[in-house]
């Protein structure tokens, strides 16, 4: 039989043993709790490092900016708005300098214009002044065998008879030299306003001109051209004819 020591020592130990066992289960379970509570932890702390990351990640690659790197993308703007104003200055004084340009273009135009214009009335004018000199001085050296020559705008010559009008080319060498020489003078007298200030010089111009054409044309020089005139010749007809013609001269021999 067992005694009541013994029983209560029994029940005692059972009960121990017991409350051991559950104070075991709450310590585990506390301790499963605490592991969790560190697995949550590391994980939220992890998750905000992700998100950290992230964040400067995208402020750098185009996604959210942070505050750097927004005031950086600020800054870009503005010196990009900055380069596209000094562009926009630049562009708009090129313009202005281009409409100045226009401007001087359109000036230069209109005075061509006016200078074409002026040119075509002067040599309208002095053609018509340059055929009647001319036409006077040729009928005075031939004699009258030709009653005027035309010049046109294409510097064709033509000798005027009563009959017809005669090509330079079908004319012989001393009427040529005639025709060029009335044309000359006729300049000169255009270029002097009418005046015989300049002196005029030939220098063996009448070796095509027969005696006759020679003494006629030798005759008018003297009585109608008031200025100087000189004569260059290798051959003494000249001085021969004005001699026979009582013409007033000076020779000099070389």
């Amino acid at each position: 039989a067992v005694s009541e020591a013994e029983a209560a020592e029994s029940v005692v130990g059972v009960q121990s043993k017991a409350e051991t066992e559950r104070e075991d289960a709450a310590a585990r379970q506390a301790g499963e709790r605490v592991t969790e509570a560190q697995k949550a932890a590391m994980s939220a702390a992890t998750d905000e490092m992700a998100a950290v990351s992230a964040v400067t990640s995208a402020g750098t690659s185009g996604g959210y900016a942070t505050p750097q790197s927004h005031s950086m993308e600020l800054n870009e703007t503005i010196n990009t708005i900055n380069g596209l104003k000094a562009k926009n200055l630049a562009l708009k004084a090129i313009l202005r300098k281009n409409d100045s340009i226009n401007e001087e273009i359109d000036a230069v135009d209109m005075a061509l214009e006016k200078i074409d214009e002026l040119a075509d009335t002067m040599k309208d004018s002095l053609g018509v002044h340059l055929n009647a000199r001319a036409s006077e001085y040729i009928r005075e050296i031939t004699k009258g065998a030709y009653d005027s020559l035309s010049v046109d705008d294409e510097l064709n010559v033509f000798m005027n008879t009563k009959d017809r009008m005669v090509p330079i080319e079908q004319v012989s060498n001393g009427t040529s030299d005639q025709i060029y020489m009335a044309l000359r003078l006729a300049g000169a007298r255009l270029v002097q306003n009418g005046e015989d200030r300049l002196p005029l010089i030939f220098d063996d111009s009448f070796v095509n001109y027969d005696d006759e054409r020679l003494a006629a044309t030798l005759s008018w020089l003297v009585k109608e051209y008031r200025g100087q005139v000189i004569m260059f010749s290798c051959q003494s007809r000249e001085e021969e004819l004005l001699k026979e013609n009582g013409l007033t001269f000076n020779a000099i021999h070389l």
